[in-house]
């Protein structure tokens, strides 16, 4: 009984301490797709309600870029949460979505089920902000 307790208990302790690690562990956007490979960038405003798409190469490397040198790291949950400042979806050559996530301000990522932060607070708010301006 006591023996049976001790191996439950362990592997309990092992599962919470690999659950730790896992959420400490950084997260970066848009691995291990080069920013060649895409080829739009679907960007809506949820501020203005405007909508566009990103085909200049130089915008798309600048976005891209950005995205993937940010170090993000877990913050909390993001189910029932409601609302976006800018949601990007990035598309290759075929006009098949890569990936889709919300840039919320200059450090914070809503990739459901989760928030992620920025702790340098990095990411392409302005330059985002500065396209939605040239569509308006």
């Amino acid at each position: 009984m006591r023996k049976r307790r001790f191996i439950f208990l362990a592997a309990v302790s092992v599962l919470l301490l690999a659950a730790l690690f896992w959420w400490a562990t950084p997260v970066t956007f848009l691995e291990g797709i080069p920013a060649d490979k895409v080829t739009s960038i679907e960007v809506f405003d949820g501020g203005t309600g405007i909508g566009f798409t990103v085909v200049a190469p130089e915008d798309i490397q600048y976005i891209v870029s950005n995205l993937q040198q940010a170090s993000m790291q877990r913050e909390k949950l993001s189910l029932g949460y409601m609302g976006t400042r800018f949601r990007l979806t990035f598309y290759d050559d075929s006009g098949v979505p890569l990936e889709t996530l919300i840039v919320n301000s200059a450090n914070t990522i809503r990739k459901d089920p989760f928030f992620y932060r920025d702790p340098d607070a990095s990411l392409c708010l302005d330059y985002l902000d500065y396209l939605v301006s040239l569509e308006s």
